[in-house]
């Protein structure tokens, strides 16, 4: 039975991936000063406005990313359970295995 250890490590790297790229994101995006407070009323609703809308953006990818990563920690979770379900079935073999050679092993045992 072949462990799939190259697709749970893939998984495990592009979660890595992804979350690099959301924190750079974060970390890289234009920061707004915030209106000068002598400045017209107009001018600081309209800069105001201006940084609500880099916000939502910046919201609206990290909400993507963040989606990206739930999806590729449900594959790796899908992945992990497979992996078990082939443990489980292997350690039973091997109990099977072990039970039947101790029978024959009794049954050919000069009595």
């Amino acid at each position: 039975m072949a462990l799939p250890l190259a697709e749970i490590v893939t998984l495990a790297n592009m979660l890595v991936d992804v979350s690099g790229r959301l924190y750079e994101t974060y970390r890289k995006r234009k920061r707004q000063p915030l209106p000068d407070l002598q400045a017209g009323a107009d001018t600081q609703l309209a800069a105001l406005h201006e940084h609500v809308q880099q916000l939502e953006a910046a919201q609206e990818k990290q909400a993507e990313l963040a989606m990206q990563l739930s999806e590729q920690l449900q594959e790796l979770s899908v992945a992990l359970a497979r992996q078990a379900r082939i443990a489980r079935a292997a350690i039973w073999l091997a109990g099977l295995a072990l039970a039947a050679g101790a029978t024959a092993l009794a049954a050919a045992w000069p009595a």
